[in-house]
């Protein structure tokens, strides 16, 4: 029995059951190189650079008035600041770097910006930028041979880059 506009010729003969493939065109069982035991694997991309990414450890708030805004995340994050100066509070909660900086001594911006961990500040730079970002605010030091700077995206959204001495 075959399906209404299927060809009988182009099924498989009586007793067999049709060669299957898989989305991208593999049989069963078979893989693409992107996926191996049940681990889906990003794609190599040509071009990218081996600054590597940390994943994002530090976010700037910025604040009107560091010495009012510090009781508030003192209570929202359970914790007294492990830096307290008159440029930056800084707290460590599970492993993230929350900071207070000045609005207008800061990176610059109105809302929080996330930093993004990288080996190489500059090569990453150049990659995103490559990509369509543009620089906001250059790579420079901020004190102990830590670099940071933030580019914006083509949406507009700025993104902070951090490297910390290695």
């Amino acid at each position: 029995m075959t399906r209404a506009g299927q060809d009988p010729a182009a099924l498989p003969p009586a007793g067999e059951t049709p060669a299957r493939k898989c989305r991208d065109g593999h049989p069963p069982g078979k893989t693409s190189g992107i996926e191996k035991r049940g681990v889906v694997r990003a794609p190599r991309v040509v071009g990218m650079t081996n600054s590597e990414v940390l994943g994002v450890q530090t976010i700037l708030h910025p604040v009107a008035d560091l010495e009012k805004a510090k009781p508030v995340y003192t209570a929202l994050l359970g914790t007294q600041p492990q830096a307290d100066s008159p440029y930056y509070v800084g707290y460590t909660v599970a492993g993230q770097q929350i900071g207070l900086v000045p609005e207008r001594g800061g990176h610059g911006d109105t809302t929080p910006v996330a930093y993004w961990h990288v080996t190489d500040i500059a090569a990453k730079i150049a990659e995103v930028t490559a990509a369509g970002a543009t620089v906001k605010t250059a790579a420079h030091d901020v004190g102990e041979g830590r670099l940071v700077a933030t580019v914006v995206d083509v949406d507009g959204n700025v993104l902070g880059l951090l490297q910390d001495p290695q």
